[in-house]
C-alpha cells in the first residue's frame, strides 16, 4: 500500500534533509511513503549539483553508506516514547528518551535527534536498484526491496540467493 516513492541521491545534499522531508512525507502519507535510494551520477546529474566530476565506485558506495547510516539513525532518533507533550509544564520531548545519533564520516557527518518523530510505520520503505556487486551489498545492508534487470532467468536467481546471503551476513532476512 505504497502510496508516494520518493528518489533521491545518496551522493549529494545532506541525509538531514532527506531525513526531515521523507520521514514529514510519511506521516503526511500516513505511512506510505518510500524511498528510492540511488548512486548513480549521469553527467546531467553532476552537472545539475554544479560538479565536473562523479565519485569512483569505492567512494560512491562509501558515501552511500553513510549517507543511508544518518537517515536511518534520525528515522529512529525521536521515539513516540519521548514525546510527552506537556503543555502545562512547557515540555514536549523528554530529552532523556531521545536516541541521538553521532556519526561522524569520511564523508558527512551528523549529531543529535530529528525534528519529526518516529513515522506511523516505523520508517519509510527503502528501495535500492543496481546488479553490481557494490550495489547488492549496498542493498542487502540498507534496502527492503530492490530491484534489477535481469535478462536470464539463471541470472536473476543468482542475484536473488547472492542479496539474501549478503542480507542473512547483516542480520536481516
Amino acid at each position: 500500500h505504497i502510496r508516494l516513492v520518493v528518489t533521491t541521491t545518496s551522493l549529494f545534499g545532506h541525509p538531514y534533509t532527506v531525513a526531515r522531508q521523507l520521514a514529514s512525507l510519511d506521516h503526511i502519507s500516513k505511512g506510505r511513503a518510500a524511498w528510492n535510494i540511488i548512486t548513480s551520477q549521469v553527467p546531467a546529474a553532476l552537472a545539475a549539483y554544479g560538479l565536473e566530476q562523479g565519485f569512483d565506485q569505492q567512494e560512491r558506495y562509501q558515501r552511500a553508506g553513510e549517507f543511508a547510516q544518518i537517515v536511518t539513525g534520525l528515522w529512529d532518533s525521536l521515539p513516540h516514547e519521548a514525546i510527552v507533550a506537556d503543555a502545562q509544564n512547557h515540555v514536549f520531548v523528554d530529552p532523556a528518551r531521545l536516541r541521538p545519533i553521532d556519526v561522524q564520516g569520511q564523508h558527512f557527518r551528523s549529531a543529535g535527534a530529528l525534528s519529526a518523530p518516529v513515522s506511523p510505520q516505523g520508517r519509510p520503505v527503502i528501495f535500492q536498484a543496481g546488479q553490481s556487486e557494490d550495489s547488492k551489498a549496498f542493498g542487502a545492508r540498507w534496502a527492503d526491496a530492490l530491484f534489477t534487470g535481469q535478462r536470464v532467468h539463471a541470472n536473476a536467481q543468482k542475484f536473488y540467493a547472492d542479496v539474501k546471503a549478503l542480507a542473512q551476513g547483516h542480520g536481516r532476512n
